[in-house]
């Protein structure tokens, strides 16, 4: 019962971290929408994609689409520590860590 319950947060955190990665790219990465320079929107285009491609696959493999969303987590903990934004790092890391680590919860719970 209970791996149902991470399997469902998995679920609905992902759907929400996917929201917010398509509203950044929407509103501030893209030159033309937002009057950015387009930086963003291809600095961090590689990291989300990982993300949200192990977030869908999480959906028929939870196991697997929870271990690359563990490595988009790490991804972009290292991108952003490396330009040194360490709170930046937490707010796109952390979601990815916890719903990735929830993937694999509902799976197999010993393992986290």
């Amino acid at each position: 019962m209970m791996e149902k319950g991470f399997k469902w947060f998995a679920r609905i955190g992902g759907g929400i971290i996917c929201a917010f990665y398509l509203s950044f790219f929407l509103g501030n990465g893209v030159p033309e929408n937002g009057g950015g320079d387009g930086e963003g929107f291809v600095n961090l285009l590689p990291f989300s994609l990982v993300a949200v491609f192990g977030y869908f696959l999480g959906w028929l493999k939870p196991f697997a689409g929870g271990l690359i969303l563990i490595l988009a987590a790490f991804l972009f903990f290292i991108y952003f520590m490396y330009r040194g934004d360490a709170y930046t790092a937490l707010v796109y890391g952390l979601p990815a860590l916890f719903t990735g680590l929830s993937f694999v919860a509902s799976v197999h719970k010993a393992l986290v």
